[in-house]
């Protein structure tokens, strides 16, 4: 009898993609559009869920990079984030970006403290 191996792998494939990738999370602009957050170990991708082209980079060190924006920044505040480029704002009132950081650990909280509106 041949055991089939099409569920370990597919398993093992699952959590190892979850491993690299991050976990995904749902952000929706001010202007209503939707993106699916993943973090990854230095950034946070953004990936609008209409415009596949319309993805936003977003790093720790407080940089945003875009294919169709160039090179700009971010910043939060209590009330949400903001992703900003030369000529264009992506709002998102009211959400946090998910660095996956203990945020009553002081050094996990300066990494990104410089951030701050």
């Amino acid at each position: 009898m041949k055991k089939s191996l099409t569920l370990p792998v597919s398993f093992f494939t699952l959590v190892l993609s979850i491993f690299i990738h991050g976990q995904a999370n749902a952000a929706t602009s001010s202007d209503g559009e939707k993106f699916t957050e993943t973090r990854h170990w230095q950034f946070n991708l953004l990936r609008s869920n209409t415009d596949q082209l319309n993805q936003l980079k977003i790093f720790k060190n407080c940089k945003a990079t875009s294919r169709i924006y160039g090179t700009g920044k971010w910043s939060f505040s209590n009330g949400g984030y903001l992703v900003e480029f030369s000529k264009i704002r992506f709002g998102f009132p009211r959400q946090e970006v998910d660095w996956g950081i203990d945020y009553s650990d002081s050094n996990g909280w300066k990494e990104i403290k410089k951030c701050e509106m």
